[in-house]
Order: structure tokens, then C-alpha cells, then sequence
């Protein structure tokens, strides 16, 4: 910002003006009423601290509230992210909607702590408070990087103290041994056990299992292959439809165990398909994941799909597989299956221990 300091004496004190440069015209502020000089200082660093944190803000944006600009926010990304992103960061802004009304440059630790806390007292795990404090962040980072509304990031997620919740890492990770698996796939019938042999025997997220069509390029049963390529999504408000997956790292090739590929062969020859030649034809994922679930429960499992997935992880990683190969299987990075999975580790680190003193 382009600015100058001048004094003068003005009714027999003296005034400290500030001229400074908005856009093409230059401007000024000015305080009189000061003994000497110096005792202007303070208000002049005040001063040029404020018009630097307006000055360069484009006119339509100054005195924004948060609630305007995660408009702006929103419409600016739905080019970028898919629906389902769009969606979720709605669903963020609703757990902070106390700070609607209150200006940009003005939101503070001190404003969105109260959400944070009524967030807790909701019962909601401390990894979707974290998600939904990043998702702030990036829309604060988005009005300094993009518009330069605001200079600092108001959210620091290290200074929230969320509370000790066990079932977050628990639940998140719990995983079935081999005499579970195979009980509960010998009660499954039809569609729903293939969906559930699916997650446990290869890996895939639900969406993508539901996304799975009738054709060569993606069920390679000569080599024993799975494509993962696309999954079924909420495209738009109640339209769904096949989409891209998640990640970079989420379009993978993955085997199908031998043994199971007769029988999944004969049910894709069998089976009803949609008008996208789907095999699973649920409409929507939660569909799917509710009715097996219940199915889980009235068995006496306290889990859900993705726990399938979590065993095939798990598995694979008790078994020697290397972390980096886990990770491609997964459609993950080797650092989230790392974090993920960090339980297998420390057992993996015992059975280590155990073969030393047996070797050495």
C-alpha cells in the first residue's frame, strides 16, 4: 500500500495525517490533538494496520460476512468439485451458520469456538468436527489466495482440544478375522453377497462396487481382474448416476481370487442389470449400505460395508503384503493406509519380535 505521514499544528495541538493510495485516487485520514509527534505513533500503526487490511479489498467485498462470501465460495467451485464436494461443504457451513452475520475479517477464534463446542455436545466424532474445521479453513484460504479479503486464516484446528473419543479409531478400523468373513458371507445370498465378497475379497469402496458394469474392460475374468474406474454417485440433487472415483489414486486394477470367479462370472450372467448395465442396481449407495447393515445387526455384527474393505486391508497387511502394494490395491496413499492402519503395524512389530528371538 502506497502511503505518506505528515504532521501539522492545528489548534494548538498537533494533527497526524496519513495519505494514502485506494485504487486510483488517494485518500486521507487524519487525528489532531497531540502534544508532540511521537505521541501520534500509536494511532498512526493502528491506522496503517486497518487500511492495510481494506485497502487493497475490492470495493464489493469490504464489510462481506462470512455467510456472502461462502456463497461466492461455493459458486466459484462448483466448476472444480463434484456434487458430492459441494454438498459436504454445505453440510460443513451448516455446523457454523453462527457466523453468517458477522464480517470476514472480523470471524476469530473466538466466534467459531462455540460451534466447535455445540458440535461436541451433539455427539459428532472428533474426525468429522476436524473435517468440517478443514473444510473452513480452505474457504478462509480462498479469501485470502483469491480475493485478498483477508491476510491471516482464521482456523488453526491444532487449538481445538476435542475430547478423548475411543470409537473414533476403534469403529473406523475394526476388522473381521477369516472364521468371521466366512460365517458371515454363508448367510449372504444373492446380490447382497456379492457386493459383500466383493468388498472383503477385493477391496472396493461401496460406491464403487455399486458402480461395476457388465463389460470386459472392467470385469477381466480371463485374468482374474477387477477395473475400478468409475463409481455410483449423487451427480446433482436426487440424480444419480456413474462418476468419477475419489482420488487420482482410486482408479486401480485389482485381482479377483481365483476361487470366486466362477460363481461371480455365472452371477453377472444371471443377474438383472440397469439401463448402464450396472450388476447391483440400488439406486442410491445408502440404499444398499442400510439393508445389508440391518442384515449385519439381526446377525449379531456390529458393522458395516466398509468394515469389509478395513478386513481386506488388514488382512492383506497381516499377511506380509508391503504397504505401498496395500495402498494401490486400496486406491489410497501409503501414508493414509499407514494412519489407518497402525494397529496391524504394532502387531506386525510383536510377530517381528517373536521370529528374532526364535532366529537369533
Amino acid at each position: 500500500m502506497d502511503y505518506k505521514v505528515s504532521y501539522r499544528e492545528k489548534d494548538g495541538s498537533i494533527q497526524a495525517i496519513i495519505s494514502y493510495k485506494d485504487g486510483d485516487k488517494w485518500k486521507q485520514k487524519a487525528k489532531q490533538g497531540f502534544r508532540i509527534q511521537k505521541d501520534a505513533k500509536p494511532w498512526i500503526n493502528e491506522t496503517l494496520d486497518m487500511l492495510k487490511e481494506t485497502v487493497t479489498v475490492a470495493e464489493e467485498f469490504r464489510g462481506i460476512t462470512f455467510g456472502k462470501f461462502k456463497e461466492i465460495f461455493l459458486k466459484d467451485k462448483e466448476k472444480e468439485y463434484a456434487y458430492n464436494s459441494i454438498k459436504f461443504y454445505k453440510k460443513a457451513f451448516a455446523k457454523f451458520k453462527d457466523l453468517d452475520d458477522i464480517r470476514l475479517t472480523d470471524v476469530g477464534y473466538i466466534n467459531i469456538k462455540p460451534c466447535v463446542d455445540q458440535m461436541i455436545d451433539e455427539g459428532l466424532k472428533n474426525s468429522t468436527i476436524k473435517n468440517y474445521l478443514a473444510k473452513l479453513k480452505t474457504t478462509f484460504n480462498h479469501a485470502i489466495e483469491n480475493y485478498e479479503i483477508i491476510t491471516t486464516n482464521p482456523v488453526n484446528i491444532k487449538k481445538y482440544k476435542l475430547p478423548i473419543q475411543s470409537y473414533d479409531v476403534e469403529e473406523e478400523v475394526k476388522a473381521l478375522n477369516e472364521d468371521e468373513v466366512n460365517a458371515l458371507l454363508s448367510r449372504l445370498k444373492g446380490r447382497d453377497y456379492f457386493i459383500c465378497l466383493i468388498a472383503v475379497k477385493c477391496g472396493l469402496r461401496l460406491g464403487e462396487i455399486n458402480g461395476i458394469v457388465d463389460d470386459a474392460s472392467v470385469i477381466d475374468f480371463e485374468n482374474a481382474e477387477l477395473r475400478v474406474k468409475q463409481q455410483w454417485k449423487e451427480l446433482e440433487e436426487g440424480k444419480y448416476g456413474l462418476g468419477s472415483l475419489k482420488t487420482k489414486n482410486s482408479y486401480r486394477t485389482v485381482p479377483i481370487p481365483k476361487k470366486y470367479i466362477a460363481e461371480f462370472k455365472k452371477y453377472t450372467q444371471t443377474c438383472v442389470k440397469d439401463m448402464n448395465n450396472r450388476i447391483f442396481i440400488d439406486k442410491t449407495n445408502d440404499a444398499t449400505g442400510e439393508r445389508i447393515r440391518k442384515k449385519f445387526t439381526r446377525w449379531g455384527y456390529n458393522i458395516s460395508i466398509h468394515n469389509l474393505r478395513h478386513t481386506y486391508a488388514t488382512t492383506l497387511l497381516s499377511n506380509g503384503i508391503d504397504f505401498e502394494t496395500v495402498a494401490e490395491l486400496m486406491g489410497d496413499t501409503v501414508e493414509m493406509v499407514i494412519r489407518t492402519y497402525s494397529h496391524v503395524i504394532d502387531d506386525m512389530r510383536k510377530n517381528a519380535k517373536t521370529k528374532i528371538d526364535n532366529i537369533l
